[in-house]
């Protein structure tokens, strides 16, 4: 016997889907990982600070990009004919949720569209046809000044695979948060959002 004050409840399966975004730079996109050095010191003991050796500016330059090829074992300030580089494919997840923040409909919440759309792949493999290197002087945490030696692609491109829930979304708010963060985000160093406000890793979607 079934209770008449009792409702039932019917919850659909998740709709995945999955679309894949091509986009282009609207800006230079400008890298800085931490390179395996930096890392390596971060992890050093606690004894007696040593005297850091002279920084070399193509190690630093080679080591802020995002290798999909084997990075050359000699360090250069051009990349070798043939190399293969990416984008982190979260960089591109964080600056969808960070649109969030530039839609109209204030009802849609951060949540929901990091819950909702995913990015596949740790690094997306991007297109170039020129890659230079940077020499900036930057501020870092305690304010005081230091160089930075980094890769600039002036012009860019990419192929993003994005997975979602068309129970939520449909391809096409998909699209326009690319669209959104590609304008108000941006991707990496200097991207709009930053405190800079340099305006680099800009990027609109063509299909």
């Amino acid at each position: 016997m079934v209770r008449e004050d009792v409702q039932t409840v019917t919850i659909p399966a998740p709709n995945i889907q999955l679309v894949n975004v091509n986009i282009r730079g609207k800006s230079p996109l400008v890298m800085h990982q931490w390179s395996e050095k930096a890392r390596g010191e971060l992890g050093g003991d606690n004894g007696p600070k040593k005297k850091k050796p002279p920084r070399d500016p193509a190690e630093a330059f080679m080591g802020s990009i995002w290798w999909l090829s084997d990075r050359p074992e000699k360090n250069d300030t051009k990349l070798p004919k043939g190399a293969r580089v990416g984008i982190p494919g979260g960089a591109f997840k964080k600056a969808i949720v960070s649109a969030t923040r530039n839609l109209n409909d204030k009802s849609i919440p951060m949540t929901l569209v990091r819950q909702s759309i995913f990015v596949l792949g740790e690094i997306i493999e991007m297109d170039f046809d020129e890659c230079r290197m940077r020499e900036d002087i930057v501020r870092v945490a305690n304010g005081a000044p230091d160089m930075r030696w980094r890769p600039e692609f002036p012009n860019w491109s990419c192929t993003v695979p994005v997975e979602f829930d068309a129970n939520v979304f449909q391809a096409k708010d998909v699209i326009n948060l690319l669209n959104l963060a590609g304008n108000y985000v941006g991707l990496l160093e200097g991207r709009p959002e930053k405190n800079s406000g340099l305006g680099w890793g800009r990027f609109e979607v063509v299909s």
